[in-house]
């Protein structure tokens, strides 16, 4: 536990918020993509910015206009 998730997931809002890139990042449970998803977006929705939890069964994975984080 030394912190490695959480400064990947700081570099990546940064990559967000001030790059206006695209993100991608891989959990290795569907429990946790749920679980991530609905955390990203509490962060996301105050600046307008949308995430999208893909996983085996929801078919193909799209990531178009309105997805940022997936």
């Amino acid at each position: 536990a030394g912190g490695k998730t959480l400064v990947a997931e700081i570099l990546m809002m940064k990559a967000l918020i001030q790059l206006k890139k695209k993100a991608l990042f891989v959990l290795p449970f569907v429990s946790v993509v749920h679980e991530k998803e609905e955390y990203f977006n509490y962060l996301l929705n105050v600046i307008d910015l949308k995430a999208k939890g893909f996983y085996a069964n929801t078919g193909r994975a799209h990531l178009n206009d309105g997805v940022d984080l997936a």
